[in-house]
């Protein structure tokens, strides 16, 4: 199926969640629909920053005939705090799970929920990047 069509399954998951398309999200489809035209390896980056709990039900939706469009990977990457529900986002992860390339998490909370999920139900993906960031108080 084409990205045409996953975009259009996301368009109308938003207006059965009754809820606005997410700005970012539909900022992925332009581009992948060049990444094709050009016989590029089609790939969508989904950055958790830019989503909130209520975005995630439509995404899943949309994902969870991922394996029938021509997308090639989808990346999962969080480079700040992250507002969304460890649920949500292991819902996420499994909706997209076999075009997963990517997993790149910085928040330490969501850390161990993450591992201990894929431990319990797998997950298929390239990368697991589980990252944390450590802030030192200093006086000068």
């Amino acid at each position: 199926m084409t990205i045409s069509t996953l975009e259009a399954r996301y368009l109308d998951s938003c207006k059965r969640h009754e809820v606005l398309p997410n700005s970012a999200v539909l900022s992925w489809f332009p581009k992948a629909k060049i990444q094709s035209s050009h016989h590029e390896k089609c790939n969508i980056v989904v950055s958790l920053d830019q989503l909130k709990d209520a975005d995630v039900s439509p995404l899943i939706d949309a994902f969870m005939a991922i394996d029938s469009f021509d997308i090639d990977a989808v990346d999962i990457l969080q480079e700040s705090h992250c507002t969304l529900s460890k649920e949500n986002i292991t819902a996420l992860m499994h909706a997209i799970n076999l075009k997963l390339r990517i997993i790149d998490l910085l928040d330490t909370s969501l850390r161990k929920d993450v591992i201990w999920d894929i431990c319990q139900n797998g997950l298929a993906c390239e990368v697991l990047n589980l990252r944390r960031t450590v802030l030192l108080a200093c006086q000068i």
